[in-house]
């Protein structure tokens, strides 16, 4: 209502009326209905392929639904020695906060990622947990708590860094061979795929090079590089006498393991034979 109408009012000593609220064309949707259908509309997917594009822009190699213990976080990262896991969901607050807070335990990284309006909700209760945490053990912090991501169309924001550190962290080199051998595909993003790296550090670990200058040089822990020959020459030795249609292999899991072995069969298959 303008000030005219106002003073109008104020002259005949009524109260002004009401404003009128403006009338939206039809066709023209209401934009907080827009926004909030979008944050509904949008798959736990597509979250997790941005997520894994933010990731690896940073330097970090992606896995998706890695095991770890009897749960699977939705992504998983590792950068050197450090490891990183996110929990992924549209809009429930509560339960990925719960998620959040177990897998802050067992990783040097975690986080829980939403949309924009579930992630400053989040933001929230994390903040009411820590004073709750406070208020039952003199004001101590709680000893490993999530960041907060939000997760645009078209970027990933930082709300809330994590704090804390993990009190029972799972070894690197575990986490990495679950994330090998059984990570999966979200969205359109795969899965780090190292086959081609781990061959060339064979190939110069056959020719003589320390395996020690090798990991300092491809920027991974020992026990990673170590991991890499040891997969390498299982599915090498199997190689040899199956060719994948059916896997000779009785057990699922090793069927599942020897699978990606078949995939990557061009190159496994042309590694030199180790002194």
């Amino acid at each position: 209502m303008s000030d005219f109408y106002k003073q109008i009012a104020s002259l005949r000593g009524v109260p002004a009326p009401p404003p009128k609220k403006p009338v939206r064309p039809l066709e023209l949707p209401d934009p907080t209905d827009v926004l909030e259908k979008r944050t509904v509309r949008r798959s736990e997917a597509d979250i997790c392929d941005k997520l894994g594009e933010w990731l690896r822009s940073r330097g970090y190699e992606v896995f998706f639904e890695v095991p770890l213990d009897d749960y699977r976080p939705d992504v998983v990262g590792f950068q050197g020695d450090a490891t990183l896991a996110i929990e992924a969901k549209r809009k429930d607050v509560i339960g990925v906060i719960k998620q959040g807070l177990r897998v802050a335990r067992r990783v040097d990284i975690a986080y829980v990622a939403l949309p924009l309006g579930a992630a400053d909700e989040v933001v929230k209760e994390l903040a009411k947990y820590s004073l709750r945490v406070q208020a039952r053990t003199d004001g101590r912090l709680p000893p490993a708590m999530p960041g907060v991501l939000v997760v645009g169309p078209t970027h990933v924001e930082e709300l809330r860094p994590p704090a804390g550190s993990p009190y029972h962290k799972i070894k690197t080199a575990e986490l990495r061979e679950s994330a090998e051998r059984f990570g999966t595909e979200r969205g359109g993003v795969p899965s780090t795929d190292q086959t081609e790296r781990n061959a060339e550090i064979w190939r110069r670990f056959a020719a003589g090079e320390s395996l020690g200058d090798l990991a300092d040089e491809y920027r991974i822990p020992l026990a990673a590089a170590r991991l890499a020959i040891k997969r390498l020459e299982a599915w090498k030795e199997h190689l040899v006498f199956c060719m994948g249609d059916p896997c000779v292999a009785r057990r699922p899991s090793d069927r599942e393991f020897f699978a990606f072995g078949h995939k990557r069969a061009s190159i496994i298959g042309g590694l030199p034979t180790r002194r």
